[in-house]
């Protein structure tokens, strides 16, 4: 499906814990997956996806979460999201 991703295997990237509360801090984490998946139906009327751009990431906390779209992580050094 594609070919291109925006971050790399073991590539360090940061994100909000409350992505809805610029106060809330940072996990920090590497990505240890990436991948795509085709559209699927959910009901009839009902279509998720394609997401050709997914990533899973472990934290430093030692959670895994997958599904991440690249536009849900930051490259942990830019300087844009490091005001802890």
């Amino acid at each position: 499906m594609n070919n291109k991703f925006t971050f790399e295997l073991g590539q360090r990237v940061v994100r909000k814990e409350n992505v809805f509360d610029p106060n809330s801090k940072l996990m920090h984490g590497t990505i240890i997956d990436r991948y795509s998946k085709p559209a699927k139906t959910i009901q009839r009327d009902l279509i998720l996806g394609p997401y050709p751009e997914l990533y899973t990431v472990e934290w430093d906390s030692g959670h895994i979460n997958d599904a991440y779209l690249p536009h849900g992580l930051t490259k942990e050094n830019q300087d844009d999201y490091h005001n802890e």
